[in-house]
């Protein structure tokens, strides 16, 4: 008896839980839709500009690194201490082409949802050993 209701209870919570998968991919596709009218104002073109700068002019890939830790020290220093997202906020994109802006909600969605489930791994199998 307890051998199923074990049973039970293991095939309702993977039942919840694919619902709630569902759910959460179906509460992605608005902001999918919503994606492809996105376009990039203010600190989209002012933290790009200097990568994007080097691509119309100098062509090389080698030394867009050195372009983007300059412009983070240059912020860091300067502005601001968010270095790390002065990093992202420099290689969304946009600087490829204003049409490819909507790949940042994309680019965006993955890293959030990829961050999310590995802190949960964490939480769920080492934290609390489930």
């Amino acid at each position: 008896m307890k051998s199923a209701y074990r049973y039970n209870k293991i095939n309702n919570t993977a039942f919840v839980s694919k619902i709630l998968v569902v759910i959460f991919i179906i509460s992605l596709i608005p902001i999918i839709a919503v994606s492809f009218y996105t376009h990039p104002i203010y600190d989209d073109y002012y933290y790009s500009a200097a990568l994007h700068n080097h691509f119309v002019n100098n062509k090389s890939i080698f030394q867009a690194p050195k372009v983007v830790l300059d412009q983070v020290i240059k912020e860091y220093l300067g502005w601001q201490g968010s270095y790390s997202s002065i990093l992202m906020f420099q290689l969304q994109p946009g600087i490829i082409s204003q049409d490819a802006y909507f790949l940042t909600t994309f680019l965006l969605m993955f890293v959030l949802i990829v961050g999310e489930l590995s802190i949960l791994k964490v939480l769920i199998v080492k934290v609390l050993n489930c």
